[in-house]
């Protein structure tokens, strides 16, 4: 899937000088979500990665009534050639379990308050990279959903007949919008075995990547967007 983005440049930033060397060279080093929610910087840290929230509040009416009709899909449920229907207050909760990604940023010289590594890396065609990786994540693990965009920065709960923020996956909360945040996001089919970061070899990744100046190297950054490559 592809997701409100436009093929523009994207950097990701490194702490140390010798991982954007390995990223430019195609050793491409890609979390998880589920690592992203565990960090133990809580400032880095999102529990509620993945996580999107739908309440029905109150909907009456019959079936054909396209305002319920959209309560009904939302909350899943099945409702046939049905009259006087009252829908009130029930949650529906969507959970990325956990997924391969690799994570952004739009900024090439992202505000301090980001805390990015000090070493970036531009990557000039991040479609064609996300490619690649895919090709190589599909090789051990068939059956792969993918998106890949800019994260939208929002409430993670809707309701009735609000629009829905954005998909669970590519959605963050507010106070994390300082990240300008791009994402490849790889979700893996129901009843995978438990994830961790992989180091995909990517060799065609040279051709889409170039080295930044360093940001600062006197200050120790922690790693890029939230997700460790350590």
């Amino acid at each position: 899937m592809w997701d409100s983005w436009t093929n523009e440049p994207v950097y990701r930033f490194f702490p140390q000088h010798e991982w954007a060397e390995n990223f430019c060279a195609g050793s491409i080093r890609v979390s998880t979500l589920d690592a992203c929610r565990k960090l133990e910087d809580k400032n880095r840290r999102d529990e509620k990665e993945g996580y999107l929230q739908y309440n029905s509040g109150d909907a009456f009416g019959n079936s054909g009534d396209p305002g319920l009709d959209l309560v009904v899909r939302r909350m899943d449920i099945v409702m046939v050639d049905c009259q006087n229907t009252t829908i009130r207050n029930s949650r529906n909760i969507t959970l990325v379990p956990d997924a391969f990604v690799l994570c952004f940023s739009s900024h090439e010289r992202p505000p301090p308050e980001a805390a990015f590594g000090a070493f970036g890396v531009r990557v000039n065609d991040p479609f064609a990279l996300f490619c690649a990786i895919t090709e190589q994540l599909a090789l051990e693990q068939p059956g792969l959903r993918t998106s890949f965009g800019a994260v939208t920065y929002s409430d993670l709960e809707y309701t009735g007949l609000q629009s829905v923020p954005g998909i669970p996956g590519l959605l963050k909360r507010t106070p994390y919008s300082v990240e300008s945040e791009v994402r490849m996001l790889w979700v893996p089919p129901r009843g995978h075995p438990p994830l961790t970061w992989r180091d995909v070899e990517c060799p065609t990744a040279m051709r889409h990547c170039e080295p930044l100046h360093p940001l600062d190297a006197s200050k120790p950054y922690e790693a890029a967007l939230g997700c460790r490559n350590d």
